[in-house]
């Protein structure tokens, strides 16, 4: 569906969007070199920061202070943490100009947003049930 639009944002930071389903499958999309490429979830979850993962070995990943702190507590807990865990885990790896942290539960639909890392505000939500 994304590769029917036209996005350009050569002029702008990266962009890099996370894209699963409730069946585990997951993707970042993102806009490189002039083309959009694809990273595809090879573990039950997929983790991504504000670095290209297209092109990027499974090493330089792990350079990343943030990835890695996220990919390691992904992998101690199989992919599957609470929404609390979830929201906990993106607050650790917030940057000090982090505008929203958001926690997606795929088996229920729910969402929850963090603000400007007010992460005692949280603001939720709910993806309409037919949605697949």
């Amino acid at each position: 569906m994304i590769a029917g639009y036209n996005i350009d944002f050569s002029c702008g930071p990266p962009i890099h969007y996370l894209i699963a389903d409730r069946t585990g499958h997951a993707a970042v999309v993102e806009y490189k070199d002039g083309s959009m490429q694809v990273v595809r979830n090879e573990d039950p979850w997929l983790a991504a920061t504000n670095f290209y993962l297209a092109g990027t070995s499974p090493d330089r990943r792990q350079q990343d202070e943030r990835y890695a702190m996220l990919n390691a507590a992904l992998h101690r807990a199989s992919g599957v943490l609470s929404t609390q865990e979830a929201m906990d885990l993106l607050r650790a790896v917030a940057q000090p100009h982090t505008r929203w942290s958001v926690v997606y539960d795929l088996s229920t639909g729910n969402i929850h947003l963090a603000m400007a890392k007010h992460y005692d505000r949280l603001h939720r939500f709910q993806l309409s049930p037919g949605l697949p």
